[in-house]
């Protein structure tokens, strides 16, 4: 039972040393200083507002939403379909082809370090 609770305890401080630089970023995404600074001065949505306002904004958000939701479904279909395939394989056939379709995932942080 401890070893569990320890166990769940080390995953949770791994969760936040990970997420904690993106709480750090929207912090200060409210922050009405245009420098970084601790502590923050005041709070503000003026980076928002100006973010919005700027020409071609909103013509790129809906580019960027078209772009998510089209690669979001047909990543799943074809991941769902590749799934299926590879549970019906052999173990000797679908191992190596796994480690084949990993490759992609794996090789952009093993070169960019």
């Amino acid at each position: 039972m401890i070893d569990k609770l320890i166990w769940n305890a080390g995953i949770a401080l791994i969760a936040l040393f990970m997420v904690s630089p993106l709480l750090v970023l929207v912090v200060f995404c409210f922050s009405a200083s245009p420098l970084l600074s601790f502590p923050i001065e005041g709070w503000s949505l003026k980076w928002f507002v100006n973010a919005y306002y700027r020409p071609g904004f909103r013509a790129a958000f809906a580019n960027s939403l078209i772009v998510t939701a089209s690669v979001g479904a047909i990543s799943t279909v074809v991941g769902t379909l590749a799934a299926m395939a590879l549970c019906r394989l052999s173990p000797k056939v679908s191992g190596p082809l796994m480690a084949t379709l990993a490759v992609p995932v794996m090789a952009p942080p093993l070169l960019l370090g």
